[in-house]
């Protein structure tokens, strides 16, 4: 009995442990910082040191922690419920059972290397053995990440909006500010020529609590008094986009996601360059939100012709159908051509070249009458952008996207 509790024991040392190197890897605390940190918010909030490291709570501020706990468990609950509705789709479209449907998707993860959002989204089991092959997945992207690795730091910059913004702030090319440094009047000084703002949380992903003002609806004081009760955030001025874009989507501010391969340690390709665009994908909200994103807003994406800007295909919702026309506005979205975007793929290179940025970045750059205007660049641009416009006609882009692991 006592060997069992002492093995016990000592996996519970080692997952600490691991959890421990994790955070400290995260934020450059020392051992005893991270043990000290770690243990207060174990008995704070009744977690785990497993719960502190995957929800990384060592990047929010002790008050907010538990709000940002429970709405990852909420979250998580989420996820499963919408992962069992897409099996139950799976199986009303097939007529398999649940367990023909797992075990389906268990023969493909172990041949391909697929997760299950990947094999529901691509369909997998409609494809033929030649088509699965061609489907550019997650573990191809991470292949690609790991040959191309980020500067030192980087990736910490990238997660947090204010980080982001002070280090971008070259490209960023509109008024911005923190929500908790401000006064009325530094507020009005800030934002006396904008039609707007948008609040974005420090450390948001996928769109979460990002609200968007505009002066013609409230007053500035009554912006103000609202958005400085809210969390630490960036405020940023609102980008009119381009009349071409708003014809998709007037609601949202649709983007590009430009995704890059950079090093200047080697050649990303065999031609010799250190800087390459991999691909555009358009991403417009499905609903009279402010956000693009496909998981906040039921949005859609299309491929873009890197040279002319013309979109290649058909929209594509995170279901995986096709969309001949925009779903909220009725305009065909193939063939339509945006402008700007080989001044928008300049701007990135320019920015990764001025920096010396390295690794594989996902820029999300809109377009305005005047230019290409960069919102903001992403440390994890999802893979599933690269192939997804081309789902639904079974044509995979992994081929392309190899060519960034070409043998030296």
């Amino acid at each position: 009995i006592s060997c069992v509790i002492y093995k016990g024991c000592s996996l519970v040392n080692d997952e600490r442990k691991k959890c421990l190197n994790a955070v400290i890897k995260d934020t450059s605390w020392t051992l005893e910082r991270a043990r000290v940190e770690m243990e207060e918010a174990v008995n704070r909030l009744g977690i785990t040191y497993r719960e502190f490291r995957i929800y990384r709570l060592a990047r929010i501020a002790p008050e907010e922690q538990m709000g940002e706990y429970e709405r990852r468990i909420i979250q998580n609950k989420k996820s499963k419920e919408k992962k069992e509705q897409k099996i139950e789709k799976v199986i009303e479209r097939t007529g398999l059972s649940r367990e023909e449907v797992i075990a389906a998707f268990e023969k493909d993860r172990e041949k391909y290397g697929c997760t299950i959002k990947e094999w529901m989204f691509y369909k997998f089991d409609e494809l033929s053995e030649e088509e699965k092959s061609r489907i550019f997945l997650l573990k191809d992207h991470l292949k690609i990440r790991r040959r191309y690795p980020y500067n030192k730091g980087l990736k910490k910059v990238l997660e947090s909006k204010e980080l982001t913004n002070n280090y971008f702030k070259e490209f960023i090319r509109r008024p911005w500010c923190i929500n908790t440094d401000l006064t009325f009047e530094s507020f009005t000084n800030t934002f006396e020529n904008s039609s707007g703002i948008v609040y974005k949380p420090v450390l948001g992903l996928m769109g979460r609590g990002v609200e968007a003002f505009f002066f013609n609806e409230k007053t500035k004081k009554e912006v103000f008094d609202t958005i400085t009760a809210y969390p630490r955030g960036v405020i940023e001025e609102v980008v009119i986009q381009h009349p071409v874009l708003a014809q998709l989507n007037p609601y949202s501010v649709n983007t590009m996601r430009i995704v890059s391969v950079s090093s200047f340690q080697k050649c990303v390709t065999k031609d010799g360059k250190h800087i390459d665009i991999a691909f555009i994908t358009l991403k417009m909200g499905g609903s009279k939100s402010i956000m693009d994103n496909l998981l906040a807003s039921g949005g859609v994406c299309a491929s873009v012709d890197k040279e002319t800007g013309v979109i290649l295909t058909d929209g594509v919702d995170l279901d995986g159908n096709a969309h001949t026309e925009h779903p909220l506005t009725h305009q065909t979205i193939k063939g339509l051509k945006i402008p700007y975007v080989k001044e928008a793929a300049e701007l990135v290179k320019k920015a990764i070249d001025t920096l010396k940025l390295e690794g594989v970045i996902g820029w999300d750059v809109t377009v305005t009458e005047a230019g290409p205007v960069l919102i903001e660049p992403n440390a994890g641009p999802d893979p599933i952008f690269a192939n997804a416009p081309f789902g639904p006609s079974r044509i995979g882009v992994k081929s392309e996207m190899e060519k960034y692991l070409w043998e030296d």
